[in-house]
Order: C-alpha cells, then sequence, then structure tokens
C-alpha cells in the first residue's frame, strides 16, 4: 500500500489512507523496512503492534508477517481466528473514551504516545469478528454516533470498511456483521480474480440470512457483486441474483422518493453540474437517478415507486427534454405503469436495439421481438413514439426475418392505424384495487382512444363497450398460445349448421357432442378419432382452435367458420354480413390479425341489430343482452355487462376519453 510507510513514520500525525481502496491489495508486502526481529522479540511492544495494526490495517500487517516469515508475535489476525473477548471489549473501551472527548476524537492517530487515538483509528483494520464484537460492546447510541460521522474517515482510513461493520453492528445478527466485513475482504482479496471466495461465505445459508447479508452493502460493491454473479455455483445463482437485484432497485429508488419528497420535488438536478433547482437531493433528482440505467434495472426500480410517484414521473416528464433521454424515460415509465415488468424491460431493450442500429441495419431489433406473442408486442409496441414505430414499418420488409415479415405488418398496420388506441393519460395498474377493476383500468389504457372514438362517433357509452368486452373476452382481443384472436367453437351451432342433416349426422356424433336436453351452450366435446375419450375444449384456446379445425375437415372452411364466436366481442362468425363482410372466413381472417378491427366489428354489430343501438343509448341491461347474447341469456349476461360498465365508469372517472 503506498502510504503505510508515511503512516508508521509519523505516528503523531494523523494516518493517510487511501478511502475506498484501502487494504484492497492485501497479498504483496508493504513498501517500508522493518526488522522482523524487532516484532518478534517484541522490542516494539504491544503498543507497536497494536500502532501498526491500526495504522496500516490488520491485512496488510499480515502479509508484512507473511512476507518476513514469521510465524507468530502473539497478534490475533483475520487468519488466526477471533481473538479473545478481552480484545475487542479493549477497543471497546478505547473507542468509549475517544467518544468521550469534547469534541469527540473520530481520527486522530496516538499523540502523545500514551494516548489510544481516535475512533475509527482504533476500529480501523481489526479482523471481521473483532471489529463486529467491539461495536456490538458500544451501546447503539455510539453505533449511531459513529455511522453519523463516518464520512470523516473518507481518505484517512478504510471509510467503506468501517461504514458497513457499524452498520452491521447496529443489526440484529451478529454472524451477519461478520460475515459481510468478510466478504467485503474477500472481495478485494479476489483483485480481478474469481469471485468464488466471496460467494462461498453466503453458501448454504437460508434466504433470509443471505437477504440480511447483502442488504448491508452499499450500492456501488453490491452492484460489483453481482457483476461476477457467474462466479457463484449455479444452484445459487438465482438466489444471489434475485437478492442483489432487489436490493439495487430499493437503494435507487429510495434516492429517486427522496428527491420527489424535497420542496418542490427534484426532478432533474445533476450534481456534477449546476442546473438551476430551488432544491436538490445528495444523489440528483429523480430523472437524474434513473437515466441510463440499463433496462431491467430501469424497469425494476420504477417498480419500487408507488403508483403516485410513478404518476407524478409521468405527468413530468417533459422537464427532461434537452437534459436526459426523455424518449427512453418516458418508455421506461409508461411501461411500469401498465405492463408486467418482463414486457416492460423489452420495451426499452428494443427501443436501445433500435438506437444502436444508428441508421443501420434493424435486423437486431426485430430479433428481440420476432418470438413475441401478438398480444404482448401489441402492448410493446403501444409504448413507442410514432417515429420509432415508422421506422419500424419500413424496415420490415428488409430487416425483418422472413417468416414473420406478414405478422409484423399487420401488427404495426394495428398500432399505428387511425384513430389511436391507447390512452395517452394512464392509469398507473398498481394502485387499482380488485380483478375486475384492474381490468377495466388495463382495457382503458389499451383501448382508451379508440372505445372513445366509435362512443363519441355513435352517441354511446364508452363504459358499455368497454363492459361487452369485458364480458365475452375478458377485455382482450388475442390469446397468446395461439397468437390468433380469442374463439369459442359453438358445437351446438355447428350442429344446426350441418350435422343434424342426415349425411353428416353420423360424422357429427362421432367426433362432437353437447347437451342435447336443457342449456345446449354447455358440456360440449369433441375427439380427433372416434375411439379417442371425449375433450372438453371450452377455457382452452388451443383444443377450440383444434375443434375449429376438425370441423373444417368434416365441412369446409365457411361452415366451422361461422359457427364460432371470435374476437374481444366474440360476435358469432355467422353474422358476417352485418359487420361488412362478404363471407364468415374474410371475417376470421380480419379478426385473427387485427384488434382493431375486432372492435369495430363489433361496433357493426351494434349499429346493425335492430333495437340494440337505443337499447346502449337508454342503459337498458336487460335488453342488452337479449339482443346480442341470446334471448335465453339475459339473465346471465345483463348483470355482468351492467357490473363491468359501472367497474369501467369507476375506474376512469375523470380521465379524458370517456363519453359521454
Amino acid at each position: 500500500m503506498s502510504q503505510s510507510k508515511e503512516r508508521i513514520k509519523a505516528s503523531a500525525h494523523r494516518p493517510k489512507g487511501t478511502g475506498a481502496l484501502a487494504e484492497s491489495t492485501p497479498t504483496s508486502a508493504p513498501p517500508f523496512q522493518l526488522n522482523p526481529s524487532q516484532v518478534k522479540s517484541g522490542i516494539m511492544g504491544p503498543a507497536g503492534v497494536l500502532g501498526l495494526q491500526r495504522a496500516i490495517g490488520n491485512r496488510a500487517l499480515q502479509g508484512l508477517l507473511r512476507h518476513s516469515d514469521i510465524e507468530s508475535i502473539g497478534l490475533q489476525t483475520q487468519r488466526a481466528g477471533r481473538r479473545p473477548p478481552s480484545a475487542s471489549q479493549s477497543a471497546a473501551g478505547r473507542v468509549r473514551t475517544a467518544l468521550s472527548q469534547t469534541p469527540p476524537d473520530y481520527t486522530n492517530a496516538p499523540s502523545p504516545p500514551d494516548t489510544e487515538g481516535g475512533a475509527f483509528y482504533v476500529l480501523n483494520g481489526l479482523n471481521p469478528s473483532d471489529i463486529i464484537d467491539a461495536l456490538r460492546a458500544l451501546s447503539r447510541a455510539q453505533r449511531n454516533l459513529l455511522l453519523s460521522n463516518v464520512h470523516l474517515a473518507e481518505g484517512l482510513f478504510d471509510r467503506p470498511r468501517l461504514e458497513l461493520a457499524i452498520k452491521a453492528s447496529l443489526a440484529p445478527n451478529p454472524d451477519n456483521g461478520v460475515k459481510a466485513v468478510s466478504m467485503l475482504d474477500a472481495i478485494r482479496n479476489a483483485g480481478g480474480g474469481s469471485f468464488a471466495p466471496v460467494f462461498a461465505h453466503l453458501q448454504g445459508l437460508p434466504r433470509a440470512r443471505v437477504r440480511a447479508i447483502l442488504g448491508l452493502f452499499e450500492l456501488s460493491t453490491a452492484q460489483l457483486i453481482l457483476s461476477r454473479i457467474g462466479d457463484a455455483l449455479p444452484a445459487s445463482r438465482d438466489l444471489f441474483t434475485q437478492t442483489l437485484q432487489t436490493l439495487v432497485h430499493a437503494t435507487y429508488a429510495q434516492r429517486i422518493q427522496a428527491a420527489l419528497a424535497m420542496t418542490p420535488p427534484d426532478f432533474v438536478s445533476n450534481p456534477s453540474l449546476a442546473l438551476p433547482v430551488r432544491s436538490q437531493s445528495p444523489h440528483g433528482g429523480a430523472y437524474y437517478i434513473l437515466n441510463g440505467l440499463k433496462p431491467s434495472d430501469m424497469i425494476g426500480v420504477l417498480a419500487q415507486l408507488t403508483s403516485a410517484q410513478r404518476t407524478s414521473l409521468f405527468q413530468n416528464v417533459t422537464l427532461t427534454q434537452g437534459l436526459y433521454d426523455r424518449p427512453r424515460l418516458e418508455l421506461a415509465i409508461k411501461a411500469s405503469m401498465t405492463e408486467g415488468r418482463a414486457l416492460g424491460i423489452q420495451a426499452v431493450t428494443l427501443l436501445d436495439a433500435i438506437r444502436n442500429a444508428s441508421g443501420g441495419s434493424l435486423a437486431a431489433a426485430f430479433t428481440h421481438i420476432q418470438a413475441v406473442p401478438r398480444t404482448d408486442l401489441l402492448d410493446i409496441l403501444s409504448l413507442f413514439d410514432r417515429a420509432n414505430l415508422q421506422l419500424m414499418q419500413m424496415r420490415i420488409a428488409t430487416d425483418a426475418p422472413p417468416a414473420s415479415r406478414q405478422r409484423l405488418t399487420e401488427v404495426f398496420a394495428d398500432v399505428l392505424g387511425a384513430p389511436a388506441m391507447r390512452a395517452d393519460d394512464l392509469i398507473d395498474l398498481a394502485s387499482i384495487r380488485g380483478v375486475q377493476n384492474r381490468r377495466m383500468a388495463s382495457m382503458y389504457n389499451r383501448y382508451g382512444q379508440l372505445l372513445f372514438h366509435h362512443a363519441q362517433t355513435n352517441n354511446f357509452a364508452t363504459d358499455i363497450l368497454a363492459g361487452v368486452m369485458s364480458v365475452e373476452a375478458g377485455g382482450r382481443a388475442f390469446d397468446a398460445g395461439t397468437d390468433k384472436a380469442i374463439i369459442r367453437f359453438e358445437a351446438h351451432v355447428f350442429w344446426d349448421r350441418w350435422g343434424r342433416l342426415a349425411a353428416n349426422r353420423a360424422a357429427f356424433n362421432q367426433h362432437f357432442d353437447f347437451n342435447r336436453t336443457g342449456d345446449r351452450t354447455l358440456n360440449h366435446r369433441f375427439r380427433e378419432n372416434p375411439t379417442d375419450p371425449w375433450q372438453n375444449f371450452h377455457g382452452n384456446q388451443q383444443r377450440e382452435r383444434q375443434a375449429l379445425a376438425l370441423a373444417t375437415r368434416l365441412a369446409n372452411a365457411e361452415t366451422a367458420n361461422q359457427c364460432m364466436s371470435i374476437g374481444s366481442g366474440q360476435v358469432m362468425g355467422f353474422n358476417f354480413a352485418r359487420l361488412g363482410f362478404a363471407t364468415a372466413s374474410d371475417m376470421v381472417t380480419s379478426f385473427d390479425a387485427s384488434e382493431r378491427a375486432q372492435i369495430e366489428g363489433m361496433v357493426n354489430f351494434f349499429l346493425n341489430t335492430p333495437g340494440l343501438p337505443a337499447a346502449i343509448r337508454a342503459r337498458n341491461f336487460n335488453q342488452i343482452a337479449r339482443l346480442y347474447n341470446g334471448a335465453g341469456r339475459v339473465a346471465i349476461y345483463a348483470p355482468r355487462i351492467q357490473a363491468a360498465a359501472q367497474a369501467y365508469q369507476g375506474v376512469t372517472n375523470g380521465r379524458r376519453f370517456v363519453h359521454p
């Protein structure tokens, strides 16, 4: 260590240190001359040995002794194990003496020689067991005093190690503190080598202890450990990764929360620049903290904020224009309010890939989304600004994988169509309680503008349009598994339109079944071969599509398509003409390609069904259910549609895209 010689030569002066890097290379001897026989024979005396220990740290002294072939001088170092309790008690006593002075002595070296030195001087370099024991022997008030003044050790002693030990001593389990300080020593011993010895300190510990130990580290150390997770045993990597990521995200989130709690909130200050702000948090403004984080960290940090805090960031993101990366910040904040963490990470990663292309091929960007289900892809792309969407749309033909081009063309046409689908005054879904309320809030975010357009154009209520969609298909348009529109194949309708004919009856009965008495919508089953067991298929979109394919083989595509309901409004295929299609097959093709087409088709069914527009405008839910779902289903569907409509009203109260 470059300062070790100076520390020993001038014991009357405050010892110099290297701050966060102190004692990071204990494997080489300190660069000064010491007569080993003097140390070994005790000529220096216990005070001299302790002076060395305090000045250069236990590990550096240990390296010196090892370098000098001195096996033992009675000094208990980190390798030799824990000292007797009296040693740590003695250190605690010297710290108490230092703190009792007026003012407290935190940093001075012994001067004159009969004094013990400042508190941090005494503690600096103790091995993990001793430093924790010494600190635990102090009162909590004394430890808190040390923690609040540990910044005074910066540049003089090993401030990071001292701070870690003091924090650890305030935690309930002293063994966790010993583990944490030992890990920090192991990190420094590793240098640029393997971190396997670091992770060995955590191996086999319960999850709760792993969290408690890692939670003691400061942000930069936690990030360093996370960056070397590949050195941990494979069986433990997930636990260590999840724990470290949570801790890193929580630290960033706490800094953002502190910035937002200021009066006025600190959104944009940069600690390294003199930005004109009325208040400034020590770690910078909220957007400064978020700006530039990698996608997983940015979304993870935002997820730890409250709904009100995310909403505040969303509403004030224009403040970042010209200061930080506004498009990326806005994209991440929107994603954290409306989508799951995985989709949010995918969205920010996609934006980064577009930018990394720098005007070149977008093949890498398309690679990120080629396997994403259509329903998720629509959610991801709807977060983007129009310029980036148009750029990607123009490059589909040249840069996207050939097998994905048709699908991507359909999706981009859906997202970029007019009017816009997504509401731009987003509801933070985490603020909504209850499954139905959350579903309706999600529908507003996803379809708010398009529903508003159709409601305003036709003098309908947005809540009724949303209510029907919620009851019919759960507020979604596509199934992730099939990557096609949500369908329900109606076996009894297939019977009516094909199976009841004498020529088809035997084939139908071999492959399809339904409740022949009572409610014919129940007990729908199918089987591929007459000897196969019967399978129920409602509630499983894969099997719904299998049933549809079987009906297509038995009859034909047009007949089969007429016998199912499809899309966000679950309109029956035989209604194709009311929706403006020439055939049911044309309707299915359109709905399988576009959620916009599905919503427009549902509205056209409303408009072209006699009596239904009037029922919607009068909010007559019984009549709506009778005309939309059938006379025999009123008691089931009317209260469901009404409840969903009321939920939509509740979550969208005061929002922009509500009619009337």
